[in-house]
């Protein structure tokens, strides 16, 4: 399995669906040099709204089913690939459709400040606070 979360929207569509997997095809020929085999390519909407792609490879004498699911995502997006042999394949997938479907694609929280970011600057603000009173009770033993 590989996640890969790139930027821009991207919309579960028909045209969304046949963007992905001319796009899929042409990764696999150009970038990873093995020749996909397209089944097909469906627009799921129940779970999580997304493409999914699924084809076939030959890699190193194993025949392996590949499923790319493009997640809907406004902003950022994810692109998920599961690799698996052939004769694994009818044991894996209802798990691995059930992992898809969970898939959470959260848009980004807009102009707010992270909650967590707010508690480590509250942090730091009462560390440097304590350094500055103790450095203020080293001086005044010194006097």
């Amino acid at each position: 399995m590989l996640i890969s979360v790139v930027d821009g929207t991207f919309q579960a569509t028909p045209a969304g669906r046949d963007e992905l997997s001319t796009a899929v095809v042409r990764h696999f020929a150009e970038e990873i040099r093995l020749a996909l085999a397209l089944d097909r390519a469906e627009l799921i909407s129940a779970g999580a709204p997304r493409v999914e792609v699924l084809g076939t490879v030959r890699q190193e004498g194993q025949l392996r089913n590949v499923l790319v699911a493009g997640m809907a995502g406004k902003g950022k997006h994810a692109v998920i690939i599961f690799s698996v042999p052939s004769g694994r394949w009818a044991d894996l997938n209802p798990q691995i459709r059930d992992s898809l479907d969970s898939f959470k694609n959260d848009p980004p929280a807009g102009n707010e400040i992270p909650r967590g970011l707010i508690g480590a600057a509250v942090l730091i603000g009462a560390l440097i606070a304590a350094l500055a009173a103790w450095r203020h009770r080293q001086r005044e033993r010194v006097l």
